[in-house]
């Protein structure tokens, strides 16, 4: 990290990264398994990032957990992840916010195909099947 400010907070840091990768909001959000709210939440220092949402952070940005919420590597870590493995996250990240539209985009699809079934059968009125009387057998 060359460019970490000393009073950086954690949430300036994870913005700073994120940008410096050209990644958007969404595609962490997708990544970690939250809202595009919550990345927006911490950055603006609203909110405090969880240790487990740390550690899924942090791999995104392809630093340490404990480089991203210092500011600096830890003694013994060695460097950060490499590029390849930062485009491979990149990519996943879109690629699970893609799946994440398609299915809402089918969820609306469906619901929209409900009313329609359940419209359609209370619409048909019921027909009672005519009642013939039974033959009654001839009086001898």
């Amino acid at each position: 990290m060359s460019k970490e400010k000393a009073d950086e907070t954690v949430g300036e840091r994870i913005a700073r990264l994120r940008t410096s990768i050209g990644a958007s909001r969404e595609d962490m959000a997708a990544y970690c398994g939250i809202t595009r709210q919550t990345i927006s939440m911490w950055e603006n220092g609203e909110t405090k990032v969880s240790a487990e949402n740390l550690f899924t952070a942090a791999e995104f940005l392809g630093v340490s957990a404990h480089e991203l919420w210092f500011g600096r590597p830890a003694a013994s870590e060695g460097a950060s992840i490499p590029e390849f493995d930062r485009v491979t996250i990149q990519s996943r990240a879109r690629l699970v916010r893609q799946a994440l539209e398609w299915i809402d985009n089918l969820k609306a699809f469906i619901s929209e195909l409900e009313p329609r079934r359940h419209a359609s059968n209370e619409t048909k009125t019921p027909t009672r099947p005519s009642k013939k009387s039974p033959k009654k057998p001839p009086r001898n």
